[in-house]
């Protein structure tokens, strides 16, 4: 299921609890603590977390692109990342590597 995020997101924890795979595709490059990040969303991180088996797009929603600092309080720990078009600085820092699970790169150019 694909669900949208309201106010609240005690939906998106009762879809990930029972889903097979979460993909996280909420946040990426771009987003950071300079942009002061809605508290929807650290509630969306959370209740992605729950799932049993969690994907991210292009970097866990939470950590920081350039630096694998987190800007969330508790970022989304994935299993697998899967990076589009070219590796993030941030996400082969040791800081990321909880976050980050197996990372592998996607091209999106060819």
């Amino acid at each position: 299921n694909v669900i949208g995020i309201g106010e609240d997101a005690s939906d998106a924890e009762i879809y990930a609890k029972k889903s097979y795979l979460v993909v996280d595709a909420l946040l990426g490059l771009g987003a950071g603590a300079g942009y002061a990040p809605r508290p929807i969303f650290q509630a969306v991180c959370d209740a992605v977390n729950t799932g049993s088996k969690i994907v991210s797009i292009d970097g866990p929603s939470g950590i920081e692109m350039d630096d694998g600092k987190k800007y969330l309080e508790r970022p989304v720990k994935a299993a697998e990342t899967y990076v589009l078009g070219f590796m993030k600085r941030g996400l082969i820092e040791p800081c990321a590597a909880e976050y980050v699970g197996q990372l592998s790169v996607l091209d999106i150019f060819a």
